[in-house]
């Protein structure tokens, strides 16, 4: 390089900065896209989305020609730059120029890049993709050679080398994309998201109707009590039994039952005539499964038994899509309150609300690992039934029994505590 001008050393020099830039910009740019948004883009027909795509599956070929790329440049501006700084400065102000050239390749070759490239990694990678692509075509026998030569040496060691990084999201790294997702995505359609998410957790007994809420009919009563509660039921599909649950005739439908009220009086040698078979449903089965199941077998509705065949529970398919988009049963539908909101600030609530929507409605925290009421809740906390007037802290909710009624805990005053508790469950009589 001695016969050449200052000039043309000059210019060299500013070359040889930029190809630094350059290489810095497509290093951080590839290493920082959003796969994602890149393979939807890629689907789109998006041609550039899709050169971009087939660079970063082989991220060995990639990096190798970057950094090789990067390595060359950063000496030959340096050997540029020593000449120029002896040729302008001296030979005794080297140490000068080293610190200054340092300046220059951290500054323009490195930070100002990267950081314009971690900002738009998308836009540049689109820019610098194209002659990536082409440097790589020119210069694969050296990459190649490289490689070869480096993922030995990583063999040895034991390393695994992988030749595509886009991986699939796993369910926990879904559940914080939406939680993240801010103002893209509404409330309601997070929630909906979310919901569906964690029906791989949750099983039928996490949103039955319990035994004792199932509204149905007894056939060991009189004609006119059934009339009765079935033209001024609020439910689709009522279970009809004779003196016990256990003891299921079948299920009725309001759709079936109603031609019959307007042509003739009501008979129970009518309900039995019009009675479909009862669908059993196995607790413990897992509520995306139990979805699939009711589409499968056409289905809408159905008992939930345990191992001894004894009926523990009623699940619908409605309960299923109201686990995820929310209630949206008939207005017409009388819903007992379940929680009413007190002056004081605490909640009277009714002991067997399940614990899930209790925790929905009011943003609270209550264990739902155990049993799926508040009642069962409080029970397994103390081990025996309490009676009224009696209160106990689980976590740091102040519960107090309201009132008690055939052994079981009927209405309960819930407070959330402010700050920290020590112990999980205390309680006071």
């Amino acid at each position: 390089m001695d016969h050449l001008s200052n000039y043309v050393l000059i210019l060299l020099f500013c070359f040889l900065v930029l190809l630094c830039c350059f290489f810095s910009l497509a290093e951080t740019s590839m290493m920082s896209l959003n796969r994602y948004r890149l393979k939807h883009l890629a689907r789109h027909k998006n041609r550039i989305a899709k050169r971009v795509l087939k660079l970063i599956e082989r991220p060995d070929r990639l990096l190798g020609l970057v950094l090789f790329g990067s390595t060359f440049s950063n000496i030959l501006v340096s050997a540029v730059f020593t000449i120029l700084a002896i040729r302008l400065w001296g030979e005794e102000n080297v140490g000068l120029a080293i610190t200054i050239l340092a300046g220059i390749i951290l500054i323009f070759g490195e930070i100002a890049p990267k950081i314009v490239a971690v900002s738009y990694p998308l836009r540049v990678a689109f820019l610098v993709s194209g002659l990536i692509k082409g440097l790589l075509i020119l210069f694969s026998p050296l990459v190649w050679g490289v490689n070869k030569i480096t993922n030995g040496f990583l063999r040895l060691l034991g390393v695994k080398i992988k030749k595509n990084v886009i991986e699939n999201l796993s369910q926990d790294e879904l559940r914080t994309l939406v939680n993240e997702a801010g103002t893209i995505l509404p409330s309601a359609h997070k929630n909906m998201l979310l919901s569906l998410l964690d029906l791989e957790k949750l099983t039928i007994e996490d949103i039955m109707v319990p035994r004792g809420q199932i509204t149905g009919i007894d056939l060991s009563t009189d004609i006119e009590k059934i009339n009765y509660e079935i033209t001024h039921s609020v439910h689709l599909y009522l279970p009809v039994y004779e003196g016990h649950i256990n003891d299921v005739k079948g299920m009725l439908k309001m759709r079936d039952v109603i031609p019959c009220l307007r042509q003739t009086p009501l008979t129970k040698d009518i309900v039995f005539q019009i009675l479909k078979p009862i669908y059993f449903i196995p607790m413990g089965t897992p509520l995306i499964s139990q979805l699939l199941r009711f589409r499968r077998e056409n289905e809408r509705c159905g008992l939930v038994v345990d191992e001894y065949g004894d009926v523990q529970g009623f699940l619908s398919i409605e309960d299923i899509l109201e686990e995820v988009v929310g209630d949206f049963s008939s207005s017409l539908a009388y819903q007992p309150k379940l929680v009413e909101l007190q002056e004081d600030g605490s909640c009277l609530v009714n002991a067997s609300i399940n614990l899930r929507d209790l925790n929905k409605q009011n943003k609270w925290q209550l264990p739902v690992a155990g049993p799926k009421t508040l009642s069962g809740l409080i029970v397994e906390t103390l081990g025996f039934i309490p009676p009224s007037d009696f209160c106990l802290r689980i976590d740091h909710y102040l519960l107090e029994i309201v009132a008690v009624k055939e052994n079981k805990v009927r209405k309960v005053k819930v407070r959330k505590e402010e700050g920290e508790i020590e112990k999980k469950a205390s309680y006071r009589e």
